[in-house]
């Protein structure tokens, strides 16, 4: 009896340490270098690349994504565009999908510049964060990567992309996914 309360002890302490050192190492505003599939925390999907469907903005981008979503257009007044990337089975008042929107860059500024603005509406003291590389344009994301922002190769357009709810599986592959296929028209 004595030995395994010691063992689970034990257990206890090394859990302990392992969530105190991730802590550690990933809190706050520490900006890193990553790849794109480091954002996910999804397993490893082997996906048919047939079965991706190709969105071709009037902006001047294009990207995949999978079969399971589908892309609703927004162009409001004033809005250059912005695009919903909704999961299929998920047509009711709490749909689950991507926000993809594009604002004009002012100011000039840089994503993260943008990110620390009075602007965004970001808070950028929790969850992790960092850069990726996004068709040879620097992007930030914020809160484990449920948002990301970017610029246009020619600094006039930002690009957002955030997934609603912020934790969701199937968004993070759809992100995955989007991310990684995202392509600038040059």
């Amino acid at each position: 009896m004595f030995k395994k309360l010691k063992n689970f002890i034990y257990i206890g302490l090394i859990i302990l340490v392992v969530v105190f050192l991730l802590f550690y190492f990933f809190k706050g505003n520490n900006l890193e270098e990553v790849s794109i599939d480091q954002i996910s925390n999804v397993s490893e999907v082997e996906a048919d690349i047939n079965s991706f469907e190709t969105y071709e903005s009037r902006m001047g981008f294009s990207f995949k994504y999978p079969s399971q979503f589908f892309v609703m257009e927004d162009f409001e007044a004033g809005i250059p565009e912005r695009l919903f990337v909704l999961i299929k089975k998920e047509l009711d008042e709490d749909s689950a999908g991507i926000i993809i929107s594009t604002a004009k860059n002012i100011d000039n500024q840089t994503p993260l510049e943008w990110l620390e603005g009075p602007y965004s509406g970001a808070n950028l003291s929790g969850g992790s964060s960092g850069t990726l590389d996004l068709d040879g344009q620097e992007a930030v994301y914020i809160n484990d990567g449920t948002w990301i922002v970017a610029n246009t190769p020619d600094n006039k357009y930002r690009l957002s992309f955030a997934t609603l709810p912020a934790k969701n599986d199937d968004l993070f592959l759809g992100m995955e996914t989007i991310l990684s296929s995202f392509k600038f028209v040059r």
